[in-house]
């Protein structure tokens, strides 16, 4: 009688641990899949340019401003500037969950106060698009005659 107890209770101990390790699996195979899925919806914009004003205060003032803007923005994984105050130049590194937050983003970043304040410091020289942009990006590019070279796909 013990000796059944105990069989029943070790085959019962071995069909929860299968079951664990196929939860576990399955888990893991679904945060790979997803994690696959979100690499290939992200999108990175990566902006160059010449600072044209000589107000160099002004326009790191407009820079800060504009970079605690976008900081508890939903979506907006990175969004950073680099200067380089020698040769005048800037790097603009943004990143997002997708189209749609870069969207939502350039729809509250396109008032009067942010970028359209900062292109008057500023010279874009080339804007480069890693990731696959929607045709809500595309219009958007193309209204304001905004020329960019994309790169659509993650290796």
């Amino acid at each position: 009688m013990q000796s059944s107890f105990c069989h029943i209770l070790i085959e019962s101990v071995i069909n929860i641990l299968t079951l664990v390790y196929f939860i576990k699996s399955g888990f893991i195979l679904f945060k790979k899949k997803y994690k696959e899925n979100a690499m290939n919806s992200e999108i990175y914009n990566i902006v160059k340019g010449k600072i044209t004003t000589n107000n160099l205060s002004a326009y790191k003032a407009q820079i800060q401003k504009m970079k605690e803007a976008a900081k508890d923005e939903v979506g907006t994984l990175i969004y950073d500037f680099f200067i380089n105050e020698k040769e005048k130049e800037f790097l603009i590194i943004e990143k997002y969950t997708n189209g749609e937050a870069f969207m939502k983003h350039m729809k509250k970043f396109s008032s009067p106060e942010y970028i359209l304040k900062l292109l008057t410091m500023q010279e874009l020289t080339s804007v480069e698009i890693p990731g696959v942009i929607t045709n809500e990006m595309k219009d958007l590019f193309s209204k304001n005659g905004w020329i960019y070279k994309n790169y659509p796909i993650n290796l």
